[in-house]
């Protein structure tokens, strides 16, 4: 099952909390409030995200942020901090993304 992480809120962390895989580009969209980016993990899990929710003044993402930072070795050149609701795929579902 994928995992949604909320942003943080008045300081705190943000949840996370399991959902079904969400089906086509729209759902996904919907999940985290507007256009997708997404990054797959060194691992091959892959975090998908609002590719303007910085830009947008979304809430800091701190949970989906350590993700970015532990599992993705080429952040280690890039300082990129995530933010709104990101939607974290294990691997096999990462692969169904990949044929959608």
């Amino acid at each position: 099952m994928a995992q949604l992480i909320q942003p943080n809120h008045n300081g705190q962390l943000g949840d996370s909390n399991l959902i079904e895989y969400p089906r086509g580009l729209e759902s996904k969209q919907e999940l985290v409030g507007g256009l997708i980016e997404f990054i797959r993990l060194d691992d091959g899990s892959m975090l998908i995200f609002n590719e303007e929710g910085q830009l947008r003044g979304m809430h800091y993402n701190q949970r989906a942020t350590k993700l970015l930072w532990d599992y993705h070795r080429a952040s280690v050149n890039i300082v990129r901090n995530l933010s709104g609701d990101v939607i974290h795929l294990n691997p096999q579902e990462a692969v169904i993304f990949d044929k959608e």
